[in-house]
């Protein structure tokens, strides 16, 4: 919200603020108490806004350098839970106690109906360690290997964050994994994915280096141009996990049109395939009939039971 105060500003005045309490280490326990407690308060601080920063980025690098401070912000927040009742007790039904100033504050903030809620210590460290935790779910899609297992990884992150709804980690799932065309996160091509995913379902004759199909230069060449149409449909389903519940159904609305279409693509696709099988392989016992059609058909009635 303070749109006004540099990143290098804020990383500054988080350092100086942990500079000057280190400064009082002569100290008895007792006193150094309260010292600790925001020290570990300000170095949660710092190194949290840290992993967003190196989220920002988007590389796989700094991805991974993103959730070791995540990690380390994780066992701050269990130290700092251990002192939540060092500080100043204050009235968590009073805005402005909760350091929110109506005047300063509201007019940053989107319109909304809902009254917002001032929670306690407990409560804001609990919210903050669930955000943490999807925030590592989120990178963690981008060690997936297959194509079933970032699908099965989606819906689950989507399944719990019904449970804590938190806009945070579904904006970085979007902005870090969904922002790049044919792409999942920076690094993964849909297109090989989905072709394996093809092979492991119907093992099409023309993705099997060990048919006769495989070698026809039609048949690769049809296939290749359903595996590039078919990855912006993906992603695009994907891209629905990112958005709230509540929205969903309209979105898939317009993600089961480009199903629709791909549909057609894959009718006319297995229909070339079967008429190439007939004439180079007459009689074959395992004709192309329908092994991108029903590969499609099995996403298709997933798409339909998440309707």
């Amino acid at each position: 919200l303070l749109h006004d105060i540099t990143e290098h500003k804020l990383q500054y005045v988080v350092k100086q603020f942990q500079h000057a309490l280190n400064e009082g280490d002569g100290k008895s326990n007792e006193e150094m108490e309260p010292t600790k407690a925001l020290l570990n308060r300000g170095k949660f601080v710092r190194s949290f806004y840290h992993a967003l920063l190196l989220l920002d980025k988007r590389t796989l690098s700094d991805m991974e350098k993103a959730d070791l401070k995540l990690s380390q912000s994780m066992t701050l927040l269990q130290t700092i839970m251990e002192s939540e009742f060092v500080g100043k007790e204050v009235d968590a039904d009073d805005p402005i106690d909760m350091g929110f100033y109506p005047c300063v504050n509201q007019h940053l903030l989107p319109p909304s109906p809902r009254h917002p809620d001032h929670v306690g210590r407990k409560a804001s460290i609990k919210y903050f360690q669930e955000v943490i935790a999807d925030l590592q779910i989120v990178l963690s899609f981008a060690h997936k290997k297959t194509l079933r297992d970032i699908l099965a990884s989606v819906r689950g992150f989507t399944d719990r964050s019904e449970k804590c709804p938190t806009i945070l980690p579904r904006s970085y799932f979007v902005y870090l994994a969904l922002n790049y065309k044919g792409k999942f996160f920076s690094h993964i091509s849909l297109k090989p994915l989905i072709k394996e995913d093809l092979r492991l379902f119907t093992n099409p004759a023309c993705l099997n280096p060990k048919t006769v199909v495989a070698e026809i230069t039609q048949a690769c060449d049809a296939a290749e141009s359903f595996l590039v149409k078919a990855a912006p449909v993906i992603l695009d389903w994907l891209n629905v996990y990112g958005y709230h519940r509540s929205t969903h159904r309209q979105r898939m609305t317009q993600t089961m049109e480009f199903f629709a279409d791909l549909q057609i693509e894959a009718d006319h696709l297995d229909r070339l395939l079967h008429d190439i099988t007939e004439k180079t392989n007459p009689g074959s016992e395992r004709p192309n009939v329908s092994a991108f059609g029903c590969w499609l058909l099995n996403y298709l009635v997933q798409v339909h039971v998440i309707m």
